[in-house]
């Protein structure tokens, strides 16, 4: 069987996740970042994308019902099951994942709000040379207009830190000021929420962003002077 060609993005892009990540990181952990962004897997494995669709779709819905969140989750995996252990563990951690999201549902604070599903690959933006796909999950609006939007992070095996979640909720701020809010609107940082579901925790962007965004324009201008040299074989 013919062996699929490593796909290779020679025009520098990282994930909102990774560069919030890469603020923080060693410089090993670093140089494993821009390896995983230049040279994406072809397959990966999405554990959490049943429990993604799900809960985006029942928290952007007005009536929210939670029994019907179970039932979609319900489908979705059915329709895709397997005697396989990896399906097996999907399962239970998209189950575990839509627990927690029922149980962050009052910190998320979005009574009062318009809100809509989100999750478009079109969603990113430039900083400093670099391509950033943001794909909230949620985009909310409020009075005034204000805009804001919510990005939940599905990883279990890895609480973000503070700083971490400093950077990538600023991430989004900007993301939503430069890209959603439109010549009328206005963003509201209190409702720009990086979300780690596992961890029960609801960071909002923090009321310095503008030092933190001079820190992330820096790396990026960083990360567009190492792209070229990243190489597949770098460990």
């Amino acid at each position: 069987m013919r062996s699929q060609r490593q796909k290779v993005r020679h025009s520098p892009q990282v994930s909102l996740n990774l560069l919030g990540e890469f603020m923080v990181a060693s410089f090993v952990r670093r140089r494993s970042i821009l390896k995983q962004a230049k040279y994406p897997a072809e397959f990966i494995g999405a554990r959490y994308d049943p429990a993604q669709r799900a809960a985006a779709g029942y928290l952007s819905d007005a009536n929210r019902d939670p029994d019907r969140l179970k039932a979609d989750i319900e489908a979705d995996l059915s329709a895709k099951a397997s005697k396989s252990r990896w399906f097996a563990e999907r399962r239970n951690l998209c189950e575990q994942a839509v627990s927690c999201i029922l149980g962050l549902e009052d910190a998320l604070k979005l009574d009062g709000l318009d809100v809509h599903f989100g999750n478009d690959p079109a969603h990113r933006f430039e900083i400093g040379g670099v391509c950033v796909t943001v794909m909230p999950d949620l985009i909310v609006q409020g009075r005034g207009p204000k805009f804001g939007a919510l990005k939940f992070r599905y990883v279990k095996t890895k609480p973000i830190t503070d700083k971490w979640a400093a950077y990538s909720a600023t991430l989004l701020h900007q993301f939503v000021e430069e890209r959603l809010s439109g010549p009328d609107g206005a963003v509201d940082r209190r409702r720009c929420n990086f979300v780690d579901v596992f961890a029960g925790r609801v960071h909002e962007a923090p009321s310095n962003f503008k030092e933190l965004r001079k820190d992330v324009e820096a790396a990026c201008w960083h990360i567009k002077e190492l792209w070229p040299s990243v190489r597949m074989g770098d460990s």
